[in-house]
């Protein structure tokens, strides 16, 4: 199948069992305009099924999960994450539930259900909104899935691949592009610098923001690294506009220890970061 920004993506590998779907992991992946989903072959720790919708509302994102019937099968386990939506990183220390409707408020004046969870590589929770009738529907077809907020799976990931490395002592950038949106995340070795989400309607709100984040942060588009995931790659202008003004730009890659079969190799991964890297 040919892998199109705006298609629909269906693959599969050609001898997948679906009999028998407790042998595999289910993983979804939600944000506001698409919807995701793929299993892992828990015995071969291999990916061999993905599903991934383009969506314009909560309404086509519930109709979506309603009409994929494999969705409501029996998995030996399941989870979810929840992608592009507004959230605060909160220290654990200044955190108390009871406050979480008044310190959303300052993040947006849109919400539904709120919702944190704890950021195992730093000492802080993550709070954010969901749409509650997605949430809902999502926790009745798995009653024991793990949901995630996609920045907890990015910043913790990102934080492993760096300390995996023996980097000097300088931050490294990382962009997770949407339709709607630029996350910026900004990690030196073990310590999570910097991270925000910026609304964006065209390739420039993405070089600004970005940029802005150099500047502020004293780092060098000669020299610091900056890593892209979501929605870009090399051939579009999100990418080629930041390399005329950072040196060392580069296409995330995900861990290497993931395996795919080979029907799902053509699949763009640092798109779907994300889904792929909830296990890890």
């Amino acid at each position: 199948m040919e892998i199109g920004e705006n298609k629909d993506i269906f693959l599969y590998a050609k001898n997948i069992n679906l009999h028998n779907t407790e042998n595999y992991h289910l993983s979804i992946d939600i944000s506001s305009s698409n919807f995701s989903y793929c299993l892992l072959d828990i015995n071969k720790l291999k990916f061999v099924y993905f599903k991934s919708f383009k969506t314009n509302n909560n309404n086509n994102i519930i109709n979506k999960i309603n009409t994929e019937e494999i969705l409501k099968r029996n998995f030996y386990s399941a989870s979810c994450s929840y992608s592009n939506l507004p959230c605060t990183l909160i220290p654990i220390s200044l955190h108390s539930k009871n406050n979480n409707v008044n310190l959303f408020k300052f993040i947006t004046d849109q919400g539904n259900k709120i919702k944190y969870e704890k950021i195992d590589k730093i000492d802080a929770n993550i709070l954010y909104s969901i749409d509650e009738n997605i949430s809902k529907i999502i926790t009745q077809i798995q009653p024991n899935i793990k949901e995630f907020n996609s920045s907890n799976i990015f910043i913790s990931q990102f934080l492993s691949i760096i300390e995996g490395k023996n980097n000097d002592d300088s931050n490294i950038m990382f962009g997770i592009i949407s339709k709607e949106n630029v996350e910026i995340i900004i990690i030196n070795k073990t310590k999570l610098v910097f991270h925000n989400i910026f609304s964006i309607n065209s390739n420039t709100d993405i070089l600004y923001y970005i940029l802005y984040c150099y500047e502020q942060l004293d780092m060098d588009p000669e020299v610091n690294f900056l890593y892209l995931y979501g929605e870009t790659n090399t051939q579009k202008k999100s990418f080629q506009l930041l390399y005329k003004y950072i040196r060392h730009v580069r296409i995330g890659e995900i861990e290497k220890k993931l395996s795919f079969c080979n029907e799902l190799n053509q699949i763009p991964k640092h798109q779907y970061f994300a889904l792929f890297s909830q296990l890890l």
